[in-house]
């Protein structure tokens, strides 16, 4: 099976194409939207996040993205390798 990864800038269509591919019947993995479901579910990322960033990482259980976003947006190192390990497990189904 050919497998293609859709990268981009914010704005650039990036959703828009994997739209298109899913009206075609081709099955889109949205790293961005897993990643969020482990974020507020996963305790060890929980966790991690908030012995990092600070218990105001969280609200209501939910993450507080635009705290983070403040703190971490020009970060490129990845903290939390599960989020890489499930994209790549998605990636081989």
């Amino acid at each position: 099976m050919l497998k293609v990864g859709i990268t981009g800038n914010i704005g650039s269509g990036k959703s828009l194409i994997c739209d298109i591919f899913r009206i075609y019947g081709i099955p889109v993995y949205d790293a961005d939207l897993e990643t969020r479901l482990l974020m507020e579910t996963n305790e060890t990322i929980i966790s991690l996040v908030k012995k990092e960033f600070g218990e105001e990482s969280y609200i209501d259980d939910k993450l507080n993205r635009s705290y983070l976003a403040k703190l971490v947006f020009s970060f490129t190192e990845c903290y939390y390798p599960s989020c890489g390990d499930r994209t790549c497990s998605a990636m081989d189904e």
